[in-house]
């Protein structure tokens, strides 16, 4: 890349959001930055939405050193009844998943994040408020 390749070249941020979203037969992803991003893409499960976009992001940061002090976030969004008012933080376990509110309470889990998503729709008497919240650190991503 030549000198002006460089000096247009969108900078890449701190903090990248990937919104997924349930589409029924279909996760959308669209991404929320105010660096460059991937284009928007759709996978059939949430699964693989967030493998994609986790590979998209590491090949996206790999040759920048910016990626060491950068997160990829996730909004997930598995109901569409008032996504938000119930917010679960996701981390990743020995055996999967785990999703908890910050204010406390029993975790949920699940060995992919499709079976997260139905231990919420399975043990919550209303889930369609929830969204889940996962931060990737880019470094790991590479």
């Amino acid at each position: 890349m030549g000198f002006l390749g460089g000096l247009f070249k969108k900078r890449l941020d701190k903090l990248v959001t990937c919104a997924l979203t349930d589409k029924g037969d279909y996760w959308e992803a669209m991404w929320i930055s105010s660096g460059a991003t991937p284009q928007d893409f759709t996978e059939p499960t949430l699964t693989d939405a967030a493998e994609r976009a986790a590979v998209e992001i590491g090949s996206l940061y790999r040759s920048d050193p910016i990626a060491a002090d950068s997160e990829l976030q996730f909004a997930i969004y598995p109901f569409a009844e008032g996504a938000g008012a119930r917010i679960l933080e996701i981390r990743r376990g020995a055996g999967g998943f785990q999703a908890s509110a910050d204010s406390g309470g029993a975790p949920f889990e699940g060995d992919t994040l499709e079976a997260l998503v139905d231990a919420v729709r399975g043990n919550t008497a209303d889930p369609g408020g929830t969204m889940f919240h996962w931060i990737r650190p880019v470094g790991e991503l590479i």
